[in-house]
C-alpha cells in the first residue's frame, strides 16, 4: 500500500476520532504551503538575486570560454609552425608545452569556478527552503492562534485535504503576514 493511501487512512480515522472527542466544534483551516511559498516576498527577492547570479555566471564563462578559444587558436598555430623545417624546433616545442599548460588551467580554473558556483547556488537554495519554512510556520502558528483554530492542514502536494469549504483556507492571510515585513 502506497504511503498516501496509508495516510489517507490513518487521518480519515484519526481525525474524526480527535473531533467526536472534544466537547466543543473543532476549528479547522487548510493553507497551500506551495503558493505561500511561491508568494512569499523573501522567496521572490531570492529568485531574482540567482537570476542575477546566473548571468554574472555565463558572463564570467563566456569569458574564460573565448580565453581558451584564444590559447587553443595560439596552440593550433604553433603546431602548423612545427611543421616547417626551416624554423627552430626546439623553441616552438617549448611554447607549445606551455600552451598546452596554460589550456589545461583554464579548463581547470572553468571547471572548478563552474563547480564552487553551483555549489553555492544549492546551499542558498538549502538556506532559503530552511528559513522560509521556519518563517512559514511561525506564521501559520500566529494565524492559528487568532483565530483560535484546532487543526491547520496543507492542501499542497500530496493531498490529505479531499474537501474543504473556501472559508477554511488561510493561505492569503499566511502570505499577508509573511510579506508585512518587507521593506517599502
Amino acid at each position: 500500500m502506497n504511503t498516501s493511501l496509508k495516510l489517507f487512512f490513518v487521518l480519515a480515522l484519526v481525525i474524526p476520532a480527535m473531533l467526536l472527542g472534544q466537547s466543543s466544534p473543532s476549528k479547522i483551516a487548510i493553507v497551500d504551503v506551495q503558493k505561500v511559498f511561491d508568494d512569499y516576498y523573501k522567496v521572490k527577492e531570492a529568485m531574482e538575486k540567482r537570476t542575477k547570479s546566473e548571468k554574472i555566471f555565463k558572463d564570467e564563462m563566456t569569458i574564460m570560454e573565448n580565453e581558451l578559444k584564444k590559447l587553443v587558436g595560439e596552440f593550433n598555430e604553433i603546431q602548423t609552425k612545427l611543421k616547417n623545417p626551416n624554423l627552430d624546433v626546439e623553441a616552438l616545442r617549448d611554447q607549445a608545452k606551455q600552451k598546452l599548460q596554460a589550456i589545461r588551467v583554464q579548463e581547470s580554473d572553468m571547471k572548478q569556478y563552474g563547480e564552487r558556483t553551483r555549489a553555492t547556488w544549492r546551499q542558498r537554495e538549502q538556506n532559503l527552503a530552511r528559513q522560509t519554512l521556519t518563517d512559514i510556520r511561525k506564521a501559520i502558528e500566529k494565524v492559528a492562534a487568532d483565530k483560535d483554530l484546532d487543526l491547520v492542514l496543507s492542501s499542497a502536494g500530496q493531498q490529505a485535504v479531499l474537501f474543504a469549504k473556501p472559508a477554511f483556507d488561510v493561505t492569503a492571510e499566511i502570505s499577508a503576514i509573511l510579506n508585512a515585513t518587507k521593506k517599502k
